[in-house]
């Protein structure tokens, strides 16, 4: 599998933002759980939140997860039941 990474300016990704007219949320969470493969995780968070149009930084290590980022206010739901749903250590996240 190709090395999943955002291959778009800071600039342009700032601009597209500033350019949509949905509202977005912010949100800001972590949790501590083991993740056995840090990578696989991550390539499969970023496929999944590309298409939710979510924005911002997520860090992952073994220990667990920290995320800060910004979703359509139209998918709040969609990103809350994706969370849920990746692993049962995040199900309940708020």
């Amino acid at each position: 599998m190709p090395v999943l990474h955002n291959r778009i300016s800071n600039e342009t990704l700032k601009a597209q933002m500033l350019a949509e007219t949905e509202p977005r949320t912010t949100i800001s969470f972590y949790k501590y759980f083991t993740i056995i493969d840090p990578k696989a995780t991550r390539d499969a968070l970023w496929i999944a939140l590309t298409k939710l149009n979510v924005f911002g930084r997520i860090y992952l290590a073994h220990e667990g997860i920290n995320a800060q980022i910004s979703v359509p206010q139209s998918r709040v739901d969609a990103l809350r039941e994706f969370l849920y749903a990746f692993d049962p250590a995040l199900n309940g996240l708020r």
